[in-house]
């Protein structure tokens, strides 16, 4: 296997797994380096929601997108610490990365409703629009990679074991009064009933995080990106002209990879590790390994 690669992706999240296709789609030779067993990082725990104001969904939508105050809203949060020119460029560059994903990949979007920005009451926020949701997958289309994608948390699970999308929320709620919600829910029990049936360690319906994870996932393997597990990056190595690779540990041996391009790093943060919590974080937090949504890998 080749040590020297032209564009390195340290963690296998939505921020990695973009990197590596987008790199890859653009003609390099690109690996992802993931520390534990699965990939999808933090992404395939979560729900899988992403804030781009002026995305293609909400225009078409019709829903307005007013100039700059997306990024009024965003200053006015974030306030003194404002790096303004990484703000510029994510507003800019965000609904292109959609275009992007949903043209060149698996990875799907849809507006998410009734997602107002949390903060109405500061200036250019707004009601809807700029939250999308990734639509739900299916584990078939994956062939073959589904043990290597994390699996979801329990509370996005039905009761008996079936994902659940936000979509799905109406529809449980009203089964009972419903015969149009009874039959939504039917379908989907019916066919997590027939995948059991059938031996699947899961269900074939993939929602939320899980399943944007999941998109990516399948993406980076048809646009040619390698992908190696239980592969800690032990340092960063570096030259006169910056870093020029990372040096890792993979099954019990050290290996030093080199990037002509550069390297990534998408490790997502640290709220696995409870002493830089205590250093960071400037409200009591509790102890338990329990408390942070990151996964176990961000220690």
């Amino acid at each position: 296997m080749s040590a020297e690669w032209d564009a390195i992706i340290v963690g296998s999240g939505a921020a990695g797994l973009t990197a590596a296709v987008t790199a890859a789609r653009k003609g390099l030779k690109v690996l992802v380096l993931e520390k534990t067993e699965v990939f999808g990082g933090t992404t395939a725990i979560s729900g899988g929601g992403i804030w781009i104001p002026g995305n293609h969904h909400q225009i078409a939508a019709g829903i307005p997108e007013p100039a700059g105050a997306a990024r009024n809203y965003v200053a006015t949060l974030v306030g003194e610490g404002l790096e303004g020119e990484v703000l510029d460029a994510y507003l800019q560059a965000g609904p292109e990365m959609v275009r992007f994903l949903e043209d060149k990949t698996e990875v799907r979007f849809a507006l998410a409703d009734h997602s107002p920005d949390w903060h109405p009451e500061i200036e250019g926020a707004s009601k809807e629009g700029r939250l999308l949701r990734p639509l739900e997958y299916r584990t078939q289309k994956l062939d073959g990679y589904l043990d290597e994608l994390r699996d979801p948390r329990s509370e996005f699970n039905a009761p008996v074991g079936f994902m659940v999308d936000l979509p799905d929320l109406p529809h449980l709620d009203q089964m009972k009064s419903s015969p149009k919600s009874m039959i939504y829910m039917m379908k989907i029990v019916g066919q997590y009933a027939w995948d059991k049936m059938r031996g699947r360690r899961r269900g074939s319906r993939i929602t939320m995080g899980n399943a944007l994870a999941a998109r990516l996932l399948r993406s980076a393997h048809d646009a040619g990106v390698t992908l190696w597990r239980n592969t800690s990056v032990l340092s960063l190595d570096t030259g006169p002209d910056g870093v020029t690779g990372v040096t890792v540990s993979r099954s019990g041996k050290t290996e030093t990879l080199k990037a002509t391009r550069g390297v990534v790093l998408a490790t997502g943060g640290f709220s696995s590790n409870e002493q830089l919590r205590r250093l960071t974080c400037p409200i009591p937090i509790s102890t338990s390994r329990s408390w942070p949504a990151a996964t176990p890998a961000t220690a």
